[in-house]
């Protein structure tokens, strides 16, 4: 079995957004198209199909939208049609904090303030459990940012597993140019391409016998940078295509082969992107290993790890 995991980052369609409720679009859209999607991906693996939605729960979209978790209540039919389908649900957040130049009203993402990030990751947790009225097992941080302290939170808060490692990348001011940032992002050079439980003593790497209880799940990254870039790419649904069959082929060359994709609820709204991601589409739904794939949730993904050698795997 080769697990594939597609992670929905469920947000606005803006990546800065405006001081204004808008519906979100592009959510509205991919969640139709994947479900249409759904049946030709079962009907080439032979397989239930799952997706993972992680909803955006933090204070830029309380402070926008009147609380965090307006996209659930918002879209609540949406929602209920992906558990019907058997679909996980998971937290992603930003550290974004409302920002003012002058007369002009922005955001800054802050990954300066320890107090602030652990309120978001607090009240995002609540806001999950008081709307489905279960916890939360899954969580992404935006921009992969992850400290030792945050993660350490997430397992106490019960998490069963944390994906917002970025193998390869390392210490950056910031994940896009032009965008307001305080701190830096940590680095995840030395991080294994593969799950694993982060050691006590360094959270980005596994060490034997220093075990978390909680599992990493790195996204899934080239093996090598590509030309002009400055860390290996990720499996972004929505980048460009000639980028893609390296990746995923990096990725299935390991041991343990697993692919974690990620992608934007607004892939589809912009119609480069939007051809870019159904040209990857494409090219798994003809993969010739395509009977060997599972699209698996994200709970089904942690008790494959629970349950398999993967706990014993070397990675020295």
């Amino acid at each position: 079995m080769i697990p594939v995991i597609f992670n929905v980052h469920v947000e606005p369609d803006e990546r800065v957004i405006l001081y204004q409720k808008k519906r979100w679009l592009g959510y509205e859209n991919l969640h139709t198209y994947f479900n249409k999607l759904r049946p030709k991906f079962e009907k080439a693996t032979k397989k239930p199909v799952k997706f993972n939605w992680l909803f955006r729960l933090d204070p830029q979209i309380k402070e926008v939208y009147g609380s965090y978790d307006w996209a659930l209540k918002n879209y609540s039919e949406l929602v209920d049609e992906s558990i019907a389908l058997g679909d996980d649900f998971g937290v992603h957040i930003h550290s974004w904090r409302p920002h003012r130049s002058w007369f002009k009203k922005s955001w800054i993402a802050d990954f300066s303030d320890e107090l602030w990030i652990e309120n978001c990751v607090k009240n995002a947790h609540q806001a999950f459990f008081d709307h489905f009225n279960f916890l939360p097992t899954f969580f992404s941080f935006g921009d992969h940012y992850m400290t030792d302290r945050v993660l350490t939170q997430l397992e106490g808060l019960g998490f069963r597993c944390d994906v917002s490692m970025y193998p390869g990348r390392p210490y950056i001011k910031r994940f896009v140019r032009n965008e307001l940032s305080v701190g830096l992002l940590p680095s995840f050079e030395h991080t294994p391409r593969k799950p694993f439980k982060p050691s006590l003593k360094d959270f980005t790497q596994p060490i034997k016998g220093d075990e978390r209880k909680i599992w990493q799940i790195p996204v899934t990254v080239a093996a090598s940078r590509f030309v002009g870039q400055e860390y290996p790419e990720k499996l972004l649904l929505g980048i460009p295509f000639d980028k893609v069959p390296k990746i995923i082929e990096d990725g299935l060359s390991l041991p343990y082969p697993y692919l974690l994709a990620e992608m934007r609820t607004d892939v589809r709204m912009d119609e480069y992107n939007c051809t870019q991601f159904e040209l990857a589409l494409e090219y798994l739904l003809h993969h010739p290993s395509v009977g060997d794939i599972n699209f698996l949730g994200m709970n089904q993904f942690i008790d494959h790890l629970e349950s398999t050698d993967y706990k014993s795997f070397d990675y020295d």
